[in-house]
Protein backbone atom coordinates (compact mmCIF):
# COMPACT_ATOMS: atom_id res chain seq x y z
CA UNK A 1 0.00 0.00 0.00
CA UNK A 2 1.42 3.45 -1.09
CA UNK A 3 1.72 5.54 1.86
CA UNK A 4 1.37 9.68 1.63
CA UNK A 5 4.56 11.61 1.60
CA UNK A 6 4.67 13.34 4.50
CA UNK A 7 5.21 17.15 4.70
CA UNK A 8 9.35 17.95 5.86
CA UNK A 9 9.88 20.48 8.64
CA UNK A 10 12.10 21.90 6.40
CA UNK A 11 9.61 22.50 3.84
CA UNK A 12 8.78 26.01 3.13
CA UNK A 13 4.53 26.16 4.34
CA UNK A 14 3.87 28.02 0.82
CA UNK A 15 5.13 25.30 -1.42
CA UNK A 16 2.35 25.31 -4.27
CA UNK A 17 1.43 28.36 -6.65
CA UNK A 18 -2.16 27.12 -5.39
CA UNK A 19 -0.51 28.08 -1.57
CA UNK A 20 1.18 31.58 -2.72
CA UNK A 21 -2.19 32.37 -4.49
CA UNK A 22 -4.21 31.78 -1.71
CA UNK A 23 -1.54 33.64 0.93
CA UNK A 24 -1.35 36.65 -1.65
CA UNK A 25 -5.32 37.33 -1.47
CA UNK A 26 -5.71 36.67 2.26
CA UNK A 27 -2.46 39.35 2.77
CA UNK A 28 -5.32 41.91 0.87
CA UNK A 29 -7.89 40.54 2.78
CA UNK A 30 -10.01 39.11 -0.23
CA UNK A 31 -12.07 36.54 -0.37
CA UNK A 32 -12.05 34.68 -3.68
CA UNK A 33 -14.90 36.04 -4.99
CA UNK A 34 -13.38 39.77 -4.57
CA UNK A 35 -9.65 38.31 -6.06
CA UNK A 36 -12.13 36.93 -8.87
CA UNK A 37 -13.71 40.25 -9.47
CA UNK A 38 -10.39 42.12 -9.02
CA UNK A 39 -8.81 40.03 -12.15
CA UNK A 40 -12.29 39.58 -14.36
CA UNK A 41 -12.13 35.92 -13.86
CA UNK A 42 -14.73 33.73 -12.22
CA UNK A 43 -14.73 32.33 -8.62
CA UNK A 44 -14.45 29.34 -9.68
CA UNK A 45 -11.27 29.96 -10.95
CA UNK A 46 -9.40 30.98 -8.35
CA UNK A 47 -11.02 27.98 -6.61
CA UNK A 48 -9.55 25.97 -8.79
CA UNK A 49 -5.93 27.99 -9.07
CA UNK A 50 -5.36 27.63 -5.16
CA UNK A 51 -6.25 23.94 -5.01
CA UNK A 52 -3.51 23.39 -7.86
CA UNK A 53 -6.07 22.19 -10.55
CA UNK A 54 -4.78 24.75 -12.77
CA UNK A 55 -1.11 25.36 -12.01
CA UNK A 56 -0.07 27.10 -14.85
CA UNK A 57 -2.55 30.08 -15.33
CA UNK A 58 -2.25 33.18 -17.57
CA UNK A 59 -4.25 34.39 -15.19
CA UNK A 60 -1.24 34.61 -12.15
CA UNK A 61 -0.17 37.47 -14.06
CA UNK A 62 -2.80 39.54 -13.29
CA UNK A 63 -3.32 37.97 -10.30
CA UNK A 64 0.04 39.19 -9.68
CA UNK A 65 -0.87 43.32 -10.84
CA UNK A 66 -3.22 43.19 -8.26
CA UNK A 67 -2.15 42.00 -5.09
CA UNK A 68 1.05 43.21 -5.56
CA UNK A 69 2.86 39.68 -5.66
CA UNK A 70 5.79 38.60 -8.22
CA UNK A 71 4.67 36.45 -11.03
CA UNK A 72 7.58 34.49 -10.37
CA UNK A 73 7.30 34.03 -7.16
CA UNK A 74 3.37 32.85 -7.19
CA UNK A 75 4.41 30.32 -10.17
CA UNK A 76 7.76 29.38 -8.92
CA UNK A 77 8.33 30.42 -5.03
CA UNK A 78 11.63 32.10 -6.15
CA UNK A 79 12.60 35.70 -5.90
CA UNK A 80 11.09 38.05 -3.15
CA UNK A 81 7.46 37.86 -2.76
CA UNK A 82 6.69 41.74 -3.03
CA UNK A 83 9.11 44.61 -3.38
CA UNK A 84 8.45 45.44 0.41
CA UNK A 85 9.30 42.20 1.17
CA UNK A 86 12.77 39.99 1.22
CA UNK A 87 11.92 36.89 2.10
CA UNK A 88 8.76 34.18 2.98
CA UNK A 89 9.68 34.32 6.58
CA UNK A 90 8.39 37.76 7.06
CA UNK A 91 5.30 37.21 5.72
CA UNK A 92 4.06 35.11 8.58
CA UNK A 93 0.46 35.91 9.37
CA UNK A 94 -0.99 38.82 11.59
CA UNK A 95 -4.35 37.80 12.81
CA UNK A 96 -6.39 40.08 14.77
CA UNK A 97 -9.48 39.78 16.31
CA UNK A 98 -12.68 41.07 14.12
CA UNK A 99 -15.54 42.75 16.12
CA UNK A 100 -18.77 44.42 15.48
CA UNK A 101 -18.77 47.88 16.15
CA UNK A 102 -20.80 47.70 18.69
CA UNK A 103 -18.83 45.57 20.49
CA UNK A 104 -15.84 47.01 20.36
CA UNK A 105 -17.33 50.62 21.30
CA UNK A 106 -18.05 49.13 24.73
CA UNK A 107 -15.17 51.03 27.10
CA UNK A 108 -14.49 48.28 28.94
CA UNK A 109 -13.47 45.65 26.18
CA UNK A 110 -11.25 47.78 24.43
CA UNK A 111 -8.71 47.62 26.25
CA UNK A 112 -8.52 43.51 26.12
CA UNK A 113 -9.59 43.04 22.58
CA UNK A 114 -6.92 40.41 22.10
CA UNK A 115 -8.36 38.53 24.47
CA UNK A 116 -12.35 38.65 23.09
CA UNK A 117 -13.46 35.56 21.98
CA UNK A 118 -14.26 36.60 18.20
CA UNK A 119 -13.33 35.91 14.87
CA UNK A 120 -9.75 36.40 14.01
CA UNK A 121 -8.19 38.08 10.56
CA UNK A 122 -5.33 38.07 9.06
CA UNK A 123 -4.01 41.61 8.04
CA UNK A 124 -0.26 43.23 7.04
CA UNK A 125 1.92 41.40 8.63
CA UNK A 126 4.81 44.21 8.69
CA UNK A 127 2.10 46.35 10.94
CA UNK A 128 3.20 44.08 13.93
CA UNK A 129 5.92 46.46 14.96
CA UNK A 130 3.46 49.29 14.59
CA UNK A 131 0.48 48.74 16.32
CA UNK A 132 -0.68 47.46 19.99
CA UNK A 133 -1.52 43.94 21.26
CA UNK A 134 -5.39 45.44 21.69
CA UNK A 135 -5.75 46.26 17.85
CA UNK A 136 -9.02 44.86 15.90
CA UNK A 137 -10.70 44.90 13.17
CA UNK A 138 -13.94 46.43 12.18
CA UNK A 139 -16.11 45.82 9.04
CA UNK A 140 -17.93 49.62 8.64
CA UNK A 141 -21.84 48.72 8.99
CA UNK A 142 -23.59 48.21 5.56
CA UNK A 143 -25.91 51.46 6.65
CA UNK A 144 -23.03 54.19 7.40
CA UNK A 145 -22.30 56.07 4.78
CA UNK A 146 -20.56 58.88 6.57
CA UNK A 147 -17.19 58.81 5.96
CA UNK A 148 -18.01 57.74 1.46
CA UNK A 149 -15.73 58.14 -0.89
CA UNK A 150 -12.51 58.04 1.73
CA UNK A 151 -14.29 55.12 3.50
CA UNK A 152 -16.95 52.78 2.54
CA UNK A 153 -19.81 50.43 4.04
CA UNK A 154 -18.21 46.92 3.92
CA UNK A 155 -14.80 48.21 3.94
CA UNK A 156 -12.40 46.58 7.01
CA UNK A 157 -10.52 48.80 9.20
CA UNK A 158 -7.78 48.49 11.65
CA UNK A 159 -8.20 49.95 15.07
CA UNK A 160 -6.06 50.91 17.81
CA UNK A 161 -7.01 52.39 21.01
CA UNK A 162 -3.19 53.16 22.28
CA UNK A 163 -2.27 54.86 18.74
CA UNK A 164 -1.96 58.92 19.48
CA UNK A 165 -4.62 61.02 17.96
CA UNK A 166 -3.77 63.69 15.65
CA UNK A 167 -6.25 65.84 14.01
CA UNK A 168 -8.28 65.06 11.05
CA UNK A 169 -7.45 60.94 11.95
CA UNK A 170 -10.25 58.83 11.34
CA UNK A 171 -11.04 57.01 14.58
CA UNK A 172 -13.77 54.75 15.94
CA UNK A 173 -16.41 57.23 18.82
CA UNK A 174 -19.30 56.15 20.78
CA UNK A 175 -21.69 58.80 20.84
CA UNK A 176 -23.94 58.62 23.99
CA UNK A 177 -26.13 61.09 22.10
CA UNK A 178 -27.40 58.21 19.40
CA UNK A 179 -26.39 55.63 21.73
CA UNK A 180 -23.92 53.95 19.23
CA UNK A 181 -20.37 53.74 17.85
CA UNK A 182 -19.46 56.29 14.81
CA UNK A 183 -16.47 55.94 12.11
CA UNK A 184 -15.57 59.74 11.95
CA UNK A 185 -12.92 62.50 11.47
CA UNK A 186 -11.05 63.54 15.04
CA UNK A 187 -11.51 67.53 15.28
CA UNK A 188 -9.64 69.33 18.59
CA UNK A 189 -11.74 71.97 19.58
CA UNK A 190 -9.62 72.54 22.43
CA UNK A 191 -7.06 75.06 22.85
CA UNK A 192 -4.62 73.15 25.47
CA UNK A 193 -2.76 70.02 22.70
CA UNK A 194 -2.51 67.65 25.72
CA UNK A 195 -6.10 67.76 26.60
CA UNK A 196 -8.62 65.39 24.78
CA UNK A 197 -12.09 66.92 25.14
CA UNK A 198 -14.00 68.87 24.02
CA UNK A 199 -13.95 67.53 20.30
CA UNK A 200 -15.66 67.30 17.17
CA UNK A 201 -16.28 64.26 15.05
CA UNK A 202 -17.08 65.20 11.25
CA UNK A 203 -17.82 63.16 8.45
CA UNK A 204 -16.08 63.31 5.20
CA UNK A 205 -20.33 63.10 3.60
CA UNK A 206 -21.62 66.41 3.64
CA UNK A 207 -25.40 64.95 4.37
CA UNK A 208 -23.75 64.01 8.30
CA UNK A 209 -23.88 66.28 10.56
CA UNK A 210 -20.86 66.64 13.06
CA UNK A 211 -20.85 65.75 16.78
CA UNK A 212 -19.23 67.55 19.61
CA UNK A 213 -18.11 65.24 22.49
CA UNK A 214 -17.98 67.73 25.60
CA UNK A 215 -16.76 65.42 27.69
CA UNK A 216 -16.65 61.92 28.99
CA UNK A 217 -19.58 61.45 29.71
CA UNK A 218 -20.68 62.87 26.29
CA UNK A 219 -18.78 60.33 24.16
CA UNK A 220 -15.91 57.83 24.40
CA UNK A 221 -12.77 57.11 21.96
CA UNK A 222 -12.52 53.90 21.37
CA UNK A 223 -9.34 53.97 18.82
CA UNK A 224 -7.42 55.58 15.81
CA UNK A 225 -7.60 53.73 12.51
CA UNK A 226 -4.48 52.43 11.91
CA UNK A 227 -5.12 50.55 8.41
CA UNK A 228 -7.60 49.57 5.55
CA UNK A 229 -8.93 47.31 3.86
CA UNK A 230 -11.18 47.39 0.73
CA UNK A 231 -13.23 45.38 -0.82
CA UNK A 232 -13.69 47.21 -3.98
CA UNK A 233 -12.30 48.48 -6.68
CA UNK A 234 -10.95 52.47 -6.38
Amino acid sequence: MKQKRRASKTEPALATTGERVAFARKYRHWSQTDLANETGVVQQTIQAIEANKIKKSRHLYDIGHVTGFSYEWLIKGKGPPRADVSTTQSLSPLMLPLLPLEQCADAGQREAAKGIDAARVTVDPQMAGEISAGAFVIRVPENDHGMTPTIAAGDWLVIDPCAPLRPGDVVVCWVKSIGAAVIRRYRANSISSSATYPFELTADNNDYSPFVVENEKSGKLVGRMVGGYWRRSR
